[in-house]
């Protein structure tokens, strides 16, 4: 792809959608979580006394954090517009057909064994085909595969990218990224 195809700008490209942010699109990343770490809030309450107070404190920074680094990695490559309720503990990736891409799916990424009592958030997002893979980067002259997927999953997984409840840094974890052309109807 070269550059004056413009695919990677709003409403440029032959199959993009001409309204508001061009290709909009739809992204769940999903993690498993050890029982030391958590997502967007935490379960440690406050007990009244100077440590029960410092270690809730601790442990709702680490997981807004978490949260946070899942954001910040999507933001490097999309435009977020919206998130959905945390799904903690029911999201089952270990379901047939999870990873596959088709029909509405259009870019998939995974890193890791991931476990059916996993973690998952949906990001809305403009722009959702600078997700998909290509076989050219866009810019280079030569053949240079790029998965951003894959990139996103692999930074995500690995090893003190995620902090413990105790403000630590955890240890590396399996990481799933499914993007969606579209919201199916919702009922």
């Amino acid at each position: 792809m070269g550059l004056n195809t413009f695919d990677r700008n709003y409403g440029m490209s032959a199959n993009s959608r001409e309204y508001w942010g061009g290709n909009n699109g739809f992204v769940t990343v999903v993690v498993t979580l050890p029982a030391d770490v958590e997502i967007g809030e935490t379960t440690v309450v406050a007990d009244g006394t100077d440590a029960g107070d410092n270690a809730a404190q601790t442990a709702l920074s680490a997981a807004e954090y978490n949260q946070f680094m899942i954001a910040q990695l999507l933001a490097q490559r999309s435009v977020e517009v919206a998130t959905s309720v945390l799904a903690k503990g029911t999201v089952d990736p270990t379901v047939s057909g999870f990873g596959t891409i088709g029909g509405n799916v259009i870019a998939f990424g995974k890193s890791g064994t991931l476990t059916d009592d996993s973690f998952g958030i949906t990001f809305m997002i403009e722009r959702q085909d600078v997700l998909t893979a290509q076989a050219v980067r866009p810019g280079s002259n030569y053949p240079v595969p790029v998965d951003p997927c894959a990139e996103i999953t692999a930074d995500l997984g690995q090893a003190g990218v995620f902090r413990k409840k105790d403000g630590t840094a955890a240890a590396a974890l399996p990481v799933a990224i499914k993007v969606f052309a579209s919201l199916p109807v919702l009922i």
